[in-house]
C-alpha cells in the first residue's frame, strides 16, 4: 500500500525533475548503486555507496560524502559487514571524482551555439548598413543535472542495482557506525529517518533513490538524443569506476 500511495507524487516529481532546467539534485544515487554493485555485490558495500550522500536527508549541513568520513567509518569498523559498508562509502567518493571528470568532458564536448547579427555602416557621403552573421559559443548543451539524469537512465537500462539500503534501518551496528563516523552530530533515530528519506523522499531539491529513478527513466524516454550524445562519456565513466573499487 505504501508503494501505491507513493505512485502519484513520484510521477509528478519525476516529471518535474526530468523537465525542469535547474532544480538541485543530490548525487545520482542509481548510478552510485549500479556502479558499486558491479564491482562488489555485497549488500553492505552497495548500501555504503548509496548512503554516503546521507547529508541530503539529515537535519544538518554536515557533508558526508568525503574521504574523511569514509576513513572514520573504516577506522571504527569491527565486523566484516561494517568493513564492507565503509569501503562502499569510499567507493561513492571515488565515483564522485570520476563523475566530475565526466561532467567536465561532456560540457567541453557538447556545446550550444547561436548566431549573432552584426551591423556595420559603410559608404560616403551616405552610409548604408551591411549585415553579417557569426556563430558563437553559447555554453554547455547539458547541465550537471541533465548529465546526472542521463547517467542514471543509462545505468537503469544496462546495470540496474538490486540493493536498497533499507535493511540498514534495523542494523544497530551499522547505525552506530554512521553516528560515530559523523562525530555524533546526529542521533540514531535521525539516521534511520534519513535512510528512509534517501529511498522514498519526494522532493524537487532532495529526492530519494526511487523518485530519482523515475525521473531518470522519464528523462531517457523524453530525451533520447541526450542519452545518445552522452553515451561515450558514460562509457568512460563506467570503465573508470568499475575497473576496481577504491582500496584505502
Amino acid at each position: 500500500m505504501r508503494f501505491r500511495a507513493l505512485a502519484l507524487p513520484v510521477a509528478f516529481a519525476a516529471a518535474a525533475l526530468a523537465l525542469a532546467p535547474r532544480p538541485a539534485l543530490p548525487s545520482n544515487l542509481n548510478t552510485h548503486a549500479g556502479g558499486a554493485e558491479a564491482v562488489n555485490a555485497d549488500p553492505y558495500f552497495v548500501a555504503g555507496a548509496i548512503l554516503a550522500d546521507l547529508n541530503h536527508y539529515l537535519p544538518t549541513s554536515y557533508q558526508t560524502d568525503t574521504a574523511v568520513i569514509a576513513g572514520k567509518l573504516l577506522a571504527h569498523a569491527v565486523t566484516p559487514h561494517e568493513h564492507q559498508f565503509a569501503l562502499g562509502w569510499y567507493e561513492h567518493v571515488d565515483q564522485d571524482g570520476a563523475f566530475s571528470a565526466a561532467v567536465a568532458a561532456a560540457q567541453a564536448h557538447h556545446r550550444r551555439t547561436k548566431r549573432v547579427l552584426h551591423t556595420s555602416w559603410v559608404g560616403s557621403p551616405i552610409p548604408h548598413p551591411v549585415f553579417s552573421w557569426t556563430t558563437v559559443d553559447d555554453g554547455p548543451r547539458y547541465s550537471v543535472l541533465q548529465i546526472r539524469l542521463a547517467f542514471d537512465a543509462m545505468t537503469l537500462r544496462s546495470h540496474p542495482a538490486h540493493t536498497l539500503p533499507l535493511f540498514v534501518v534495523t542494523d544497530d551496528a551499522i547505525l552506530d557506525l554512521i553516528v560515530v563516523g559523523l562525530d555524533g552530530q546526529v542521533s540514531k533515530d535521525q539516521v534511520k529517518t534519513a535512510i528512509l528519506r534517501s529511498v522514498f523522499q519526494v522532493s524537487l531539491t532532495d529526492p530519494g533513490l526511487i523518485p530519482q529513478a523515475a525521473a531518470a527513466y522519464l528523462y531517457g524516454v523524453l530525451l533520447p538524443g541526450a542519452i545518445h550524445d552522452l553515451s561515450d562519456e558514460y562509457a568512460a565513466y563506467w570503465s573508470a569506476t568499475t575497473a576496481a573499487y577504491y582500496q584505502p
